[in-house]
């Protein structure tokens, strides 16, 4: 795409009439070439798009009665995905440009990088394996389970058929798989179930179900598609609640320094309950409908599916997303840590980014829509005004 056309692009954008195969056009062309040579921009440029991209953001503010920016101490920001991505586009472009002369929060951004598909796996026998470090191929074999590291991020548990006659020896014999801050990763169970599993997250099953219950122990996030077997309900455990299923999609987010446990239902049924009083503390969810259970309150509501699997997905999607909250996200993918100079407890996001850009993109994207300053030292982000 040429520079005009951007800048084309951006003024249809900004009148809103851009068509929908406009708007997949810049993001198709910005995922596909952007993050590798984009068109230069020059700094008054810069300042012109940065423009018309608040004026196209205010104006769709007025017309959808979003909160106006002084009924709050700190100013609430609304951006539609396309409107953050293009912020992106602009900042994206300023510090290719500038070759190095960024901003003082984005100084040390080099040193900070995306996630990608690292793991560790602890068999039964307490052997570590780094999975990142080792080849594709069989990993190890026990009572007639194949452990198979495929490509992009996937670990395969296969039951030959020595390993059915096996499987109630297999079901006593537990592994672990553990995601460091930053690293995520995939594994398909015995029975077919796939999990995916979030930063800084953990998961231990057995080699193989056996008996009328298939349960495994979950610490972190992790999406769930479970194979369905009507005769062996699927059972998620982690600190402070219990996910029953038999056969379904679901999403579950039980990170320790989260004040909620929230269970996110994609297809099927599942029922959410709490460890502690589960007779008290129970509901069954439909398609569409998710469960918050903390603070000795179960909450169910409906959904925004969207951004409950957005990490699944490669994105990060904030929908009033509180910023503690939404950087809290950041921190485990990217793996740093994040400080507050001041109270931002009222800030509101609303927009989403890819979660494989560079660092200083997004902390650019989070400038711009906050006005507020993050600092990056080695792998510690500071926020102030």
């Amino acid at each position: 795409m040429e520079n005009t056309e951007f800048i084309s692009l951006l003024e249809k954008y900004r009148q809103g009439r851009c068509s929908p195969e406009e708007v997949r056009l810049l993001e198709s062309w910005y995922l596909a070439e952007g993050r590798k040579k984009g068109p230069v921009i020059e700094e008054q440029e810069l300042a012109q798009v940065k423009q018309q991209l608040w004026e196209a953001i205010s104006a769709r503010q007025g017309k959808q009665g979003a909160r106006k920016m002084d009924t709050r101490p700190y100013a609430y920001f609304k951006l539609g995905a396309v409107a953050a991505l293009l912020l992106v586009f602009a900042a994206g472009f300023y510090v290719y440009k500038t070759n190095g002369n960024r901003p003082d929060y984005l100084k040390n951004a080099d040193l900070v990088v995306p996630g990608g598909n690292r793991a560790v796996l602890t068999l039964s026998n307490g052997k570590k394996v780094i999975l990142d470090q080792r080849g594709n191929g069989e990993l190890a074999k026990n009572q007639g389970i194949e452990i198979l590291k495929l490509s992009d991020g996937q670990l395969l548990y296969k039951v030959s058929t020595s390993g059915q006659k096996k499987s109630e020896d297999a079901s006593l014999l537990y592994n672990t798989i553990e995601t460091p801050m930053g690293g995520q990763y995939q594994v398909i169970l015995a029975d077919g179930t796939k999990v995916w599993l979030n930063a800084g997250s953990s998961l231990k099953y057995p080699l193989a179900f056996a008996g009328t219950l298939r349960k495994v122990e979950l610490k972190g996030e992790g999406y769930f598609e479970v194979a369905k077997d009507k005769k062996r309900p699927f059972q998620v455990k982690t600190e402070h609640q219990l996910v029953e299923v038999l056969g379904t999609h679901f999403n579950v987010n039980a990170y320790p320094d989260e004040e909620e446990a929230r269970t996110t239902l994609v297809e099927g049924s599942v029922k959410v309950s709490s460890g502690q009083d589960p007779e008290h503390y129970s509901a069954l969810l439909k398609p569409g409908q998710e469960c918050k259970l903390g603070k000795g309150k179960l909450l169910v509501q409906q959904a925004d599916v969207e951004e409950a699997l957005a990490w699944k997905n490669g994105y990060f999607v904030f929908d009033d997303v509180d910023l503690k909250t939404a950087l809290r996200k950041i921190g485990r993918w990217y793996n740093v840590e994040v400080g507050y100079d001041g109270n931002f407890d009222r800030i509101v996001l609303d927009g989403s980014v890819s979660k494989f850009k560079d660092i200083n993109q997004v902390l650019d994207v989070l400038h711009l829509t906050t006005q507020l300053n993050f600092t990056l030292n080695g792998r510690r982000i500071m926020v102030s005004n």
